[in-house]
């Protein structure tokens, strides 16, 4: 496989949003003109932005509309700014409601929950545009060295919004009162649908603590980086930044605080990206976890496929996601290291899921096991059948551990039936969520990603190619499925073992 490094360099980047969020804010709240500054203060408001024709659909917050739970999404942490909002029916909008913002971050005591961000740098967002990479590309601009990390933001804010959506104070609330008026009123006594209901509150909310809103312009100062370089993430300053940066938290995070739980799976995604830096120090901090109680990787107890047996008592559940991903940053870790003492509980996640492997050669969200299947290996998925999001990391898994010389029949066959099942998809389409005909996209949950690797790994080049080709072209796409991290990471990763001109990049690490 690729060098490690660069596999994962990715990984690091995605851990440095953290770092931004604790640079402290250097600019004042507002960079506002003498005019504004004395309409603010007679109680006045700015000029409303020029707006062009808006989807009837589309939400105005400035008008005290709610954003609703269709149009609602995601929150997004909006990088180094600190802060974290709704971006109202997703990247196709034109407003950002503040959900909140850290603390030590260059928003702190400049915005609030329930601002409403409207521009950047002067420029006003646009529905049907893509948000995110409006804002991400407004974020790298600011970064650059000329612009001092300055960053202009137009928002708009409500004076009430805090009162009419915070919690309330029942302390002092007069209960005889209340069911006096009930008793008064037969109304309480009617059902009403929920969402009536809900607008009848909302209605009294907006009664109590009317819309108070105005316009206004917060500047932000961000961290002052280099400029990213033509072929990021290789040969650039910049991104050299950002993962030295990174690897200084997440050493931080072993060292001084090895107790506290961390984002990877207990730290798996963390340690794997210390060894990613290929500094001694950083390889003894992973070497020592991987020997602590927090690590998944230690001698295991149970016997290899005791799980299979008939009255096991085990945990079942969604085997195919633990092995394959645990399992799989076992060998990673193993292949970059080395290291013997993972090799116990590396054969133990390989031979296993070789085991869980249904006959038509991938996997489900667990495993297929002989209480499923009449008492025998290798039948149907329990549920509803394949689930290749977590089959091609099994997969990967499989022709990995192959390949790192753990030897066992299971495993040979296992590679042979996913080999043909996956393999069956080249030059038809993107894989499938099941046990489907190809899908008409690149990518969705990288499962071409760990396909590319694995056909790469058994010698299959044009297979490898091609998938490795899907996940590139996936860059410049939305991939469906579940949006999840650690999902879309791998269709970038996949992109590294195809070289120049279509040849396959040579693996360097591989032992």
């Amino acid at each position: 496989m690729t060098n490690l490094r660069s596999v994962i360099i990715l990984t690091i980047l995605t851990v440095a949003v953290l770092l931004s969020l604790l640079s402290p804010s250097l600019a004042e709240e507002r960079t506002l003109t003498d005019e504004q500054k004395k309409a603010l203060s007679a109680g006045g408001d700015f000029a409303e932005p020029a707006k062009g024709t808006r989807p009837a659909k589309l939400p105005d917050l400035t008008k005290g509309e709610r954003i609703g739970e269709k149009n609602k999404g995601n929150t997004w942490n909006l990088g180094p700014t600190g802060i974290v909002g709704y971006m109202v029916r997703g990247f196709k909008g034109d407003q950002i409601q503040v959900t909140s913002v850290f603390p030590g971050s260059p928003a702190e005591g400049k915005l609030q929950w329930g601002d409403v961000i409207l521009s950047i740098n002067g420029k006003q967002f646009v529905p049907g545009q893509h948000l995110g990479m409006t804002f991400g590309k407004a974020i790298i601009e600011a970064e650059k060295k000329e612009n001092k990390g300055t960053m202009k933001l137009r928002i708009w804010r409500d004076r009430n919004f805090a009162k009419r959506n915070g919690k309330r104070d029942v302390k002092n609330v007069d209960v005889d009162k209340l069911f006096n008026q009930a008793k008064a009123d037969d109304s309480v006594y009617d059902w009403k649908p929920e969402a009536e209901r809900a607008k009848e509150v909302d209605s009294d909310n907006f009664k109590e603590f009317p819309l108070d809103g105005f316009y206004t312009d917060v500047t932000l100062t961000l961290r002052v980086l280099p400029t990213y370089s033509d072929t990021s993430p290789y040969n650039c300053p910049k991104t050299d930044q950002i993962l030295e940066d990174a690897w200084a938290v997440l050493e931080k995070r072993f060292v001084t605080d090895p107790e506290k739980r961390r984002s990877g799976r207990g730290g798996i995604l963390e340690a794997i990206a210390l060894i990613a830096s290929g500094k001694p120090a950083h390889r003894k901090i992973a070497r020592n976890w991987v020997r602590s109680k927090y690590s998944p990787w230690r001698k295991p107890t149970e016997p290899i496929g005791e799980m299979f047996k008939p009255g096991y008592r085990g945990y079942k559940g969604y085997q195919s996601w633990h092995k394959g991903f645990n399992g799989l940053n076992c060998a990673l870790y193993y292949e970059a290291t080395g290291d013997d003492f993972v090799l116990p509980a590396l054969r133990k996640y390989a031979i296993e899921t070789a085991m869980g492997q249904a006959r038509g050669g991938s996997w489900g969200h667990t495993f297929s096991y002989p209480s499923f299947n009449g008492g025998k290996l290798h039948g149907m998925n329990p549920g509803y059948g394949a689930l290749n999001a977590a089959g091609n990391r099994c997969f990967f898994l499989i022709t990995l551990a192959q390949k790192l010389g753990i030897k066992h029949p299971e495993i040979d066959l296992a590679v042979k039936r996913a080999h043909r099942f996956f393999g069956s998809y080249v030059d038809k389409g993107a894989i499938p969520y099941g046990y489907h005909g190809a899908a008409s996209t690149d990518d969705s949950n990288g499962k071409n990603t760990g396909v590319a690797f694995s056909m790469k790994l058994l010698g299959d080049y044009h297979g490898a190619k091609y998938f490795a080709q899907m996940s590139t072209h996936a860059s410049f796409t939305r991939r469906g499925g579940h949006g999840h991290d650690y999902h879309g990471n791998w269709s970038t990763w996949g992109t590294t073992i195809c070289g120049p001109e279509g040849t396959i990049v040579v693996a360097r690490n591989m032992r």
